[in-house]
């Protein structure tokens, strides 16, 4: 989706986007009788969005390495949680696990044992 001042479409966290993106996979589906993933995006959001996380990641993990302490992210949608684990999953000296419950469940970036 392309547009002037599309934010209302992202929301906060991503929430509308996510729930657009939902609805329409739902709507697809019924419709065709079978699950066929659809990707909705606003102006090259989740891109931008996936490099952000990839790069907090980095920089969490590497303060976990000199500060020996245990950061928690802020509360993510699973498929931005899942950016973040596939990302430090090959890290030498940190692993990260999820907790929590949804709509509240968190990433934990920890040094690995």
């Amino acid at each position: 989706i392309q547009g002037n001042d599309l934010s209302i479409l992202i929301g906060r966290r991503s929430e509308t986007l996510n729930a657009l993106q939902y609805i329409t996979n739902l709507i697809v589906g019924k419709e065709l009788g079978r699950w066929v993933p659809v990707l909705i995006d606003v102006q090259g959001y989740r891109a931008r969005r996936e490099r952000q996380l990839k790069a907090m990641a980095h920089r969490l993990a590497e303060q976990v390495v000199q500060t020996g302490r245990t950061q928690v992210l802020e509360p993510m949608a699973a498929n931005e949680r899942r950016i973040i684990h596939l990302e430090l999953r090959d890290h030498p000296q940190v692993i990260t696990e999820s907790v929590g419950e949804d709509p509240n469940r968190k990433v934990t970036i920890l040094l690995r044992k």
